[in-house]
């Protein structure tokens, strides 16, 4: 009985601590999001297995809030999944929301409970869990429609819940548009429902890094004459922003038919001034399926970013 718990015990010390390797004091970070691949999303452990990845963001809940269990629309892998990435040295994270999916709060409780569910079903916490044993690394809010309101007390209570724990690091981090600022994530400024957003999750919440979406935003996009990463910079180095320290992935198509507008040959990247930035960390793409099928997309923009 003893060598049984003993064993159940290291077991469960394995799925905490094996850390993986997103690295947010580098520059050279690739991030990419699967699960909703338009041809069909690759295996994962085959993903993993490519070392072009430090990051595989799962999307998406897209049930959440109301006081609603969340719900992984992404059913197609299993927690040995996870664990076997985690094994290969990837961060995995899950994404919420997404384009066309509306997710929102209707209250600062109602926030806070979905927090609660989230650290309880997916990362650290414990209950009835749909991938047992297994602990994702963080949370990634992808939210483009519905409120802005709540978030920020959303990602306060999961940061409190990641401070409690020392077996391992988790992340928080949004996915806003390049126009600046975002409607959903901030920081504040915009105008949502005819109100300014005062409380933003970009200022009042908590966040360690953004994949700001450069594309199917024309105006902003990266290698065009609006290409806004200076503005982002500045903003999260700023009193705008809470976590002074959050760091910046610049978001691109993994295909020309991966977004409508923004996609650019990996040789295009330019590198030497996004280093520049102190809070520039590397590149996000949208996504596996589509860089896949792309001429090895993912590896080339790895080589780019450590030219």
């Amino acid at each position: 009985m003893k060598t049984l718990l003993i064993a159940s015990v290291l077991v469960l010390a394995l799925v905490y601590t094996a850390q993986a390797g997103l690295n947010l004091n580098a520059k050279n970070n690739v991030v990419a999001y699967w699960g909703q691949g338009s041809g069909g999303d690759p295996p994962l452990r085959s993903v993993c297995d490519n070392s072009a990845y430090d990051a595989i963001i799962i999307s998406f809940i897209t049930t959440i809030g109301n006081y609603r269990t969340p719900h992984l629309s992404s059913d197609n892998f299993q927690g040995s999944d996870i664990d076997y990435c985690h094994g290969r040295g990837k961060t995995m994270m899950i994404s919420i929301g997404g384009g066309g999916t509306s997710v929102s709060f209707v209250s600062v409780d109602d926030a806070e409970n979905a927090a609660t569910q989230i650290w309880n079903l997916f990362l650290g916490g414990s209950g009835n869990r749909p991938y047992g044993n297994t602990i994702f690394d963080g949370i990634d809010l992808d939210v483009e429609s519905g409120s802005p309101r709540y978030w920020p007390q959303f990602t306060n209570k999961l940061k409190n819940y990641f401070n409690g724990d020392n077996r391992k690091q988790y992340y928080l981090s949004a996915a806003p548009q390049c126009p600046f600022s975002d409607a959903q994530m901030g920081p504040d400024g915009k105008v949502w429902n005819g109100q300014p957003i005062s409380g933003s999750t970009i200022t009042a919440g908590w966040l360690d890094f953004v994949n700001v979406q450069f594309y199917n935003n024309p105006g902003c996009e990266v290698n065009k004459a609006g290409f806004n990463m200076n503005t982002w910079s500045r903003a999260l180095t700023s009193n705008v922003s809470r976590n002074r320290n959050m760091k910046i992935m610049v978001g691109i198509p993994g295909s020309p038919s991966a977004a409508g507008s923004g996609y650019i040959d990996p040789n295009s990247i330019p590198v030497s001034s996004l280093r520049g930035f102190g809070n520039f960390a590397g590149v996000m793409f949208w996504d596996v399926q589509a860089a896949q099928s792309n001429n090895n997309f993912e590896g080339r923009v790895k080589n780019r970013l450590n030219s």
